[in-house]
């Protein structure tokens, strides 16, 4: 087996945030351990895995999803200037067209999302 390196260096993508004439930059980051950890503790408190060998069926305790996009969004998007986490309450005034984005952006950049979309990416390649 091929010796594994991995530069340890997380990966960024710039962000502008226009709100009334106010432009903030921002950096999407990717997670550290710690924060990947929080993310999937958040999505999962409330699901119950129930079934069989042959099925697993998924339920959720709950019946809300509230947050959920702007939770992974909280998580790696830091203002430039004082490198501090932007606040969920304030992503959640952004217009759902914006959080979706950033919410791709963050999914792209941990490496989460659909599995299939990265099947494919990578047959592109």
């Amino acid at each position: 087996m091929e010796t594994l390196k991995f530069k340890i260096v997380r990966k960024e993508t710039p962000v502008e945030i226009i709100k009334d004439e106010t432009t903030t930059k921002c950096v999407l980051r990717e997670f550290d351990g710690v924060a990947r950890d929080a993310y999937m503790d958040s999505i999962l408190k409330d699901v119950v895995l129930d079934g069989t060998e042959k099925e697993t069926n998924i339920k959720l305790k709950g019946s809300s999803v509230v947050g959920i996009q702007a939770t992974l969004v909280a998580l790696c998007l830091v203002t430039e200037a004082d490198n501090k986490p932007v606040p969920i309450e304030v992503i959640q005034t952004y217009q759902p067209t914006v959080i979706d984005a950033l919410y791709e952006a963050c999914q792209e950049l941990n490496g989460l999302g659909d599995k299939e979309k990265k099947d494919e990416k990578i047959k592109n390649v």
